[in-house]
Formats: C-alpha cells, sequence, structure tokens
C-alpha cells in the first residue's frame, strides 16, 4: 500500500479545512479517516489528485457535518465514561467503611463461591474427557433378592458384552474390565522388584478406543490383543523399570503367569472413576482358572461398558439388551444403563470400581455457595440503599449542573461495576492462595476448573453484582427529585426502599438459620455414623492382608502374635470387616425355596475378636471336629429362613454351593449358632442376611484386637517384627478397622466440613453487614434518638425499638426456613438405611445464635447512639 508523505497529508487536511470542520479532535480523525482511503486508491492506480477527490467526494456524500456530530458524541460518550470512572473511584475512597465491608463481603462471597464451585466442577466433571461420553454406558443388574431386598450392583456377566456386540447393532463397540478385591503379586521377572498391587485390572483390547486415556507407547488397537499383555502407566513403568524402556519387558502376576509390557499410558486422571496402574489383556483370564468363570452368564463379577451409534437411545437399547438377555439369564434380573458420566454421583451400587458422592449432598454444596454468594449482595445492596441518605446531595447538585436521569444512573452502575470487579480480582488472588489448602482441607485431589471457565464465571459475576446489586441503587437515586435530594428528604416511613431491606435482611435470616440447621443436622448424622453401634467392635483392631494360604504358617503367627501382651485376640477372614465386596451364594435349608445371603469366611477366633454377639447356640469351637462344615448366621437370615425364634433357627441343616479351580464345590452342614445382626457393610444400606463358616482356603486377612490403653505404634511395630520373621518376602500392609470404616464416609465427611466452614463465614458476613447497617441507621436517625432521650426515652427502650425489627425477621426466617431445610436435609439423609432424626433443637439453636450475632452485633452501636449527648447531637443537626 502507498504511504502518504507529509506534503500529501497537509492536502488532504486543506480539503478538510475547506469544508468547515473547526473542532481538532474532529479533524485528525477525519484526516486519517481520509487518508486511508487515498491510500488505497493508489493502490488501484490513481493519480494522487484523482484519489484524493474521489475521496474526499466520497466523505461528502456521507456528511462531513454528520460525521462531525457522531464523532464529538462518541468523544464526549468516551470522555464521560471515563471521568465518571474517575469518580467512582474516588467515591469508592471517600466511603471507607461503605466500601470496605462491601469489597470484603464481596470478597468473601466469590471467594466461598469459588472455592464451593470448584468441588462442584471436580465431581461432575468425572469422566466427561472421554471423547465419546456422551455414547458410553455401563451395563449394570438389578434384582429383587430372595431375602426381599433389592440389589442393584455394577457389576455384569463376563459374557454379555460379547453377545450384545454380536446381535444388536446400535451397539458399535464393548469393553470388560475385572478387579480382584483382594492386592495381586506382580514381579520383576528377575525377582528384583516385587509388588503386592491394588490397581491392577483386565480389560479387552477395545479399553483404549472406547476409554481416552493418552497412550505414550504402544498402538491402542493391538496393546492388549490377545493373551499374556499387560500394559503400565508412566508411574508403574517407572517403578518397576527405573528410567530403561519397559517395552517388551516382562512381569509375573501371581508367580505364574508371565505378562509382556506392550504399551505404557498415563497416569489416569483423577476424575475418572476407573483407576489402574496395570492393564492386563482380559484373554488372559480364559487361559487360568478364571476360564470356568468367564463363560459364566449367571455370575456377576465383571464391569461392562458399551459405546452405543448414537446417543438419546438409552431405552430402546436397554430394552433390547434386556430381551436378548433374557434367554440367557437364570431368575428375574433387570440390566439397567448407566451413563459413565454419572457413575460418580451415584449412590447405592453395590461393588463399584470407586467409591462416589451422592448428587443430593453436591446439591446442598452447591446451594450454600448460592445462598453465600446471594447474602454478600444482599449487604452490598442494603448498605449502598443505607448510604443513599449521605449521597442524596450530591446527586442533587449533579442535577442542577445538567446530569440527566440517565447520566446519574450510569453513574453509580460504573462505580457498582467497578466494585465488583476489585472484589473479582482480589477473590480470584484469594483462590489462589487457598486453593491447596482447601484441598488439604478436604483431604482430597480436586482438579481445577479450565481457565475460560474461570473467565466466564468471572464477567458473570461481575455482571450479576453490577446489575442485581448496583441496579436498584443507581435507579432510585436517579429517580431522586432535584429538591428532595438537596434536602436530604430521601427515605420516608413507608418509602420502598424500607420493605426491600428488610425482605433481603429477613433471606439473609433465612439464609444463616438455614445454613446452620444444616450444619447440625449433618453433624449429628456424622457423628452417629462414627459412634453407631455397629453391631462388632472397631476400637483397637486393625487387618493387615495375607498372602499365603499356608495354615501352617499362618496358625505359628497366630500364635506368635497372641503371646504378645498388647495383643487380645487374633483371627483370620475372607473379607475386610467394612467396606470390603461380600461374596453372595444361594443357600437352601432342608427342602425349602434357595435364598441368596452375603458369605463370609472366618476362622475360630473371628466371633470373639470383634466382639459379636452370640444369641443362641454357640461359637465355633476346635474341640468339635464337625465345625469345619458348620454355620453361624445372623438374625436377618434367621428371620428369611422363617424362624420366629432364634433358638428354633440353631441345629437346621444348611447347604450351598460355589465354583472353584476343582469346578462345583458344594458344603452342607448344620447351623450351630446365631449371631446378632452387625453392619458388615456401610450404614447407607440395611443389614443383610449373613451366613459364616470355616474354609482356610478363602482366608484373606489378619485381623489383630489390641488391648485398651495400650501403646498402638509400639504394639504395631512389634507386631510387624514377628510378621517380617514370618513372612520376610511378604509387606505388612496393615490399617486400623475404625479408618476405613470411617473412610465409606469420606463425601459426608468432607460436606460437612464444607457446609460448616462456609456456614461460619456466611454468619460472619450477614454480622458485618449488620453493624454497617445499623451504624448507618443510627447516623441517619440520631435526631430521632435524642428526641426521644430528650422526651424521657431509655437507653433500655431505644435498644428494644430498633431491635424488634430484627426480632420480627428472626422468627419470620424460623418459620420460612423449617419445611425448606427439612425437605433439602431429608432427601440428604435418604442415602443412608440408617439415620438421625430430625429434631426440632436443630433449628431452636440456630435462632439463638442468630439472635446473639444480632445483639452482639448491633448492640454496641445502639447503646452508643442511645447514650450520645442529645445537646450536641440537635445543636449540629
Amino acid at each position: 500500500m502507498h504511504m502518504l508523505n507529509r506534503r500529501q497529508v497537509h492536502e488532504v487536511k486543506k480539503c478538510i479545512l475547506s469544508s468547515g470542520i473547526s473542532y481538532d479532535p474532529v479533524i485528525d480523525e477525519l484526516v486519517d479517516h481520509v487518508c486511508e482511503e487515498v491510500e488505497e486508491l493508489l493502490t488501484e492506480g490513481m493519480s494522487f489528485k484523482q484519489a484524493l477527490k474521489e475521496a474526499v467526494d466520497r466523505q461528502r456524500k456521507r456528511d462531513f457535518k454528520a460525521t462531525e456530530q457522531s464523532i464529538l458524541h462518541n468523544t464526549h460518550y468516551t470522555a464521560m465514561i471515563r471521568n465518571y470512572i474517575k469518580l467512582g473511584i474516588r467515591s469508592i475512597i471517600k466511603y471507607k467503611l461503605t466500601t470496605s465491608v462491601n469489597l470484603l463481603g464481596l470478597t468473601l462471597g466469590i471467594t466461598v463461591f469459588m472455592l464451593i464451585g470448584a468441588y462442584f466442577f471436580h465431581h461432575n466433571s468425572f469422566d466427561r474427557f472421554h471423547k465419546n461420553a456422551k455414547n458410553i454406558y455401563r451395563l449394570t443388574s438389578h434384582k429383587v433378592s430372595t431375602d426381599g431386598i433389592t440389589r442393584h450392583t455394577a457389576f455384569s456377566g463376563a459374557p454379555w458384552g460379547p453377545e450384545l456386540m454380536e446381535n444388536i447393532a446400535e451397539v458399535a463397540d464393548m469393553v470388560r474390565l475385572m478387579k480382584y478385591r483382594l492386592p495381586v503379586s506382580v514381579r520383576t521377572d528377575d525377582g528384583e522388584k516385587h509388588f503386592y498391587e491394588k490397581n491392577l485390572i483386565w480389560a479387552d483390547n477395545s479399553f483404549f478406543s472406547i476409554f481416552s486415556f493418552s497412550l505414550v507407547k504402544g498402538s491402542p488397537e493391538s496393546v492388549l490383543l490377545g493373551p499374556n499383555k499387560v500394559v503400565l502407566t508412566e508411574s508403574a513403568a517407572k517403578k518397576y523399570f527405573g528410567d530403561v524402556d519397559p517395552m517388551g519387558k516382562t512381569v509375573i502376576y501371581e508367580n505364574d503367569v508371565t505378562l509382556t509390557v506392550t504399551g505404557v499410558v498415563q497416569d489416569f486422571p483423577s476424575n475418572s472413576h476407573v483407576q489402574a496402574d496395570l492393564i492386563g489383556s482380559f484373554a488372559t483370564l480364559g487361559t487360568s482358572f478364571w476360564f470356568n468363570i468367564i463363560e459364566n452368564w449367571n455370575i456377576l463379577y465383571y464391569y461392562t461398558y458399551i459405546q452405543t451409534q448414537t446417543d438419546g437411545r438409552q431405552v430402546q437399547i436397554q430394552k433390547s439388551i434386556q430381551s436378548l438377555l433374557d434367554a440367557h439369564l437364570d431368575g428375574d434380573l433387570d440390566v439397567l444403563l448407566q451413563p459413565i458420566t454419572s457413575i460418580h454421583t451415584s449412590t447405592g451400587l453395590e461393588n463399584d470400581l470407586s467409591s462416589g458422592v451422592s448428587r443430593r449432598g453436591l446439591l446442598v454444596a452447591i446451594s450454600i455457595a448460592l445462598i453465600i454468594l446471594s447474602i454478600s449482595l444482599i449487604n452490598y445492596v442494603n448498605l449502598s440503599n443505607a448510604r443513599a441518605f449521605k449521597r442524596a446531595k450530591e446527586v442533587g447538585v449533579i442535577k442542577v449542573i445538567g446530569s440527566t436521569r440517565w447520566l446519574v444512573f450510569i453513574k453509580f452502575m460504573v462505580e457498582s461495576f467497578i466494585l465488583a470487579f476489585f472484589g473479582f480480582l482480589i477473590s480470584i488472588l484469594a483462590v489462589i492462595i487457598l486453593f491447596p489448602h482447601f484441598r488439604n482441607f478436604l483431604d482430597m485431589e480436586l482438579i481445577a476448573p479450565p481457565y475460560h471457565l474461570i473467565v466466564l464465571l468471572g464477567v458473570a459475576i461481575i455482571l450479576l453484582v453490577t446489575v442485581s446489586a448496583g441496579f436498584y441503587t443507581a435507579f432510585q437515586m436517579a429517580q431522586i427529585p432535584i429538591v428532595s435530594a438537596l434536602k436530604r428528604k430521601v427515605q420516608k416511613p413507608g418509602n420502598p426502599v424500607f420493605s426491600l431491606r428488610k425482605a433481603l435482611i429477613t433471606f439473609q435470616f433465612i439464609a444463616g438459620v438455614g445454613l446452620l440447621s444444616t450444619v447440625l443436622i449433618i453433624s449429628d448424622q456424622v457423628e452417629f455414623l462414627t459412634s453407631a453401634d455397629t453391631g462388632f467392635s472397631k476400637a483397637g483392631a486393625i487387618e493387615v492382608p495375607i498372602y499365603t494360604n499356608n495354615e501352617r504358617q499362618l496358625e505359628a503367627l497366630k500364635n506368635k502374635l497372641s503371646n504378645q501382651t498388647p495383643v487380645e485376640f487374633v483371627a483370620l477372614s475372607s473379607h475386610r470387616m467394612s467396606g470390603d465386596q461380600l461374596y453372595r451364594s444361594s443357600y437352601i435349608m432342608q427342602s425349602a425355596d434357595s435364598i441368596t445371603m452375603g458369605r463370609l469366611h472366618v476362622d475360630y477366633d473371628f466371633v470373639n475378636t470383634f466382639d459379636l454377639k452370640v444369641i443362641a447356640g454357640r461359637n465355633f469351637n476346635k474341640k468339635f471336629f464337625t465345625d469345619t462344615s458348620a454355620f453361624i448366621i445372623n438374625e436377618t437370615a434367621a428371620r428369611l429362613f422363617g424362624f420366629k425364634d432364634a433358638e428354633n433357627a440353631v441345629g437346621n441343616t444348611l447347604s450351598y454351593s460355589s465354583l472353584n479351580e476343582n469346578g462345583n464345590y458344594v458344603k452342607t452342614g448344620n447351623i450351630i449358632g446365631l449371631v446378632k445382626d452387625f453392619n458388615f457393610e456401610s450404614l447407607h444400606t440395611i443389614v443383610s442376611p449373613m451366613v459364616m463358616d470355616i474354609q482356610p482356603a478363602r482366608n484373606h486377612f489378619l485381623s489383630i484386637k489390641l488391648r485398651p490403653k495400650e501403646n498402638y505404634r509400639a504394639s504395631i511395630t512389634s507386631i510387624e517384627r514377628i510378621w517380617k520373621n514370618t513372612f520376610p518376602d511378604q509387606p505388612f500392609n496393615y490399617f486400623f478397622v475404625n479408618d476405613r470404616y470411617m473412610r465409606q464416609y469420606q463425601s459426608e465427611t468432607q460436606l460437612q466440613k464444607i457446609i460448616f466452614a462456609f456456614s461460619i463465614i456466611s454468619i460472619g458476613i450477614c454480622a458485618l453487614g449488620l453493624f454497617a447497617l445499623t451504624y448507618f441507621d443510627t447516623t441517619v436517625r440520631s435526631k430521632e434518638i435524642c428526641i426521644r432521650k430528650v422526651l424521657g426515652a431509655s437507653t433500655k427502650g431505644i435498644f428494644k425499638l430498633f431491635i424488634k425489627d430484627y426480632v420480627t425477621m428472626i422468627l419470620i426466617s424460623f418459620v420460612f426456613v423449617t419445611p425448606i431445610t427439612v425437605w433439602l436435609t431429608g432427601s440428604w439423609l435418604d442415602n443412608f438405611a440408617y439415620h438421625v432424626k430430625i429434631i426440632p433443637w436443630n433449628f431452636i439453636f440456630p435462632v439463638i445464635i442468630i439472635g446473639a450475632v444480632v445483639v452482639i452485633t448491633t448492640g454496641f452501636i445502639l447503646i452508643k447512639a442511645a447514650n450520645n449527648n442529645p445537646t450536641k447531637v440537635l445543636n449540629y443537626e
């Protein structure tokens, strides 16, 4: 493009001046505009004179004067906005109390909202990173068992997936996963490194085509194709092979199966419900003992995922699947499709791959975030309206010198925008600083929201604060008549400002009482979960996974440990005492129908170790050799067998069958005892019918009960030394039963922490707003207070006069908040089969607390105002 020289630019300017334009900023704008057009015309081959004439003619057609007015308007508008920004900043600095309270309240509200929002986002982001997440479903099984309990499990049968792929056109792909409930032995082929892995899963070759986990090495089409292959995560590869390339290396599974490393995948993100360190090829199971099991349609021990051709046809596909599988399944079992994006927020499923969170709990959390943000906005509106009286004269003056209502409105909106903008910036800084501490506080790995979402959230919050919090004040101030403004006659009894303010303060009280009530109810439930009588003793009990079935070694270990002074009991069992995947089998009593019950294999000392209450019959005893084929059942099992009297259950014959490596195994024996019901599973579910028997080959855990008041640290060190002497090659990975029990309620504990911490903050925001509001009210009504004092009113009477409105609002909040909180927390409590009752004290106590906060916050200012010298105040007024 041709660039004009100084002489040519001067010629352009002369032409514009000859058109009657005289305002320098406008001339400069037009010169730039015309010069650009001349340069474009020069590139088309015109001479300078021709190009100048053409450009000026074009501009004349647009009318130079109209262009001037447009530029003048824009220049004036820009200058006005720039001026209002300056005035807004000055006003914010001038009114320090209001600004400080507003800024602090907004910052706290936005910070809390963003922190809870990050918690909410993390849990709702689970499994959404998969490319085809909308089309991925998991098969789950739903059945009303013979015990009358509706069971919904994440398990499915191994043959189901291939059958669906072959016969249902809508199923584009499928993958099966299997994860053994216990740690498994994996070592390098040279034996130098040996680990017991908790996160080894078996998967079909389609694993990496359905799930969007990033392979670093290996081909997604073939890494799991065929038996004896394994993919390692980057962390696992480094653990086993250090910096050496793991491709082609081999590891030994359970000292028996050699697996070749065919790929390396990035560590799974924390917002995936599927977690693994090693992924073995599913085809490997067909070459081992599992061969007999993976061909059985009715053994539910697998996770099956399908990818559909299109989304939105879940119901139709589910009907097709049910119709197809009914021909192969025994009994009445419903197969349901569960979207992968809802797995983490679905509760009540047995045998899930990982623990999730309650969708209702997340709803409670985000509701709290919105309430706290609302409280901050309410403070802003109330304080801005309270400050309006002091600024009425300012509004009158700027109207006298020519400002219109629209300009006054813009002025206050700009101030609101500036405050919101700075509040958001400070909140961002606070979130950056607090986020690591927030994660530690919740004891979880939170994924921070992406930057673009934070930007959008920031824009939304700034606009929300500007419009919702600033609009009403700006509108009210713009409507003030000049004379009233100059005389400061803005607020009158019955003015809508008062009605709005009371409504907003009442909402704050509703929020405060509601939050505290929710804290009390959730805290009561968490306390109930931690202290409930589960029917077994957890105190001082530790469990250690064992990796051998050598009865002689285990018996020797038990004897050594039993001789230790700190040890009270030692037992062996097939399961951890809480939060484990329970075996279930069909039991038959004589000629009756079979009943599905939980199956727990124990040894002779298990009942005593966990202090289970034998209410009929007796415990297992080594003196009776027939006890190896005997059974002990719980109360629920006795009821399902039809025994109204517990004593009648003892002595009856019971049998069940199960699969092992030798095929079908049938066990028949007598019921020798009946124990009181105990909560083997979490309190989310009711007590299951339970049958215990002795099968040493099935024992996988060593349970040790330490005596009360013992030094646990020293005791465990002593136990570990004995363990290492007995099993030098096996890790000593102990855990306290009570800790594992509490881990089942991690999401409830996190929710309690969130609500408690941020409810305190919300009460602080309310108190802050009430303090500032009372200060402004007493300032505005100082003359009224002093006249009442002169006329004989007491300080106590004046205090009652001001405080009675707050008392009324608190009582109104109690009436409104009670049914809402009962509904919200009641729906959350429904997640538990056993839970506390909501009692009146849960609402009365918060009302007392809020009342105390109001009295303390406002009392100091009111009493000080009531004790002012009337002569000085009235003279000043």
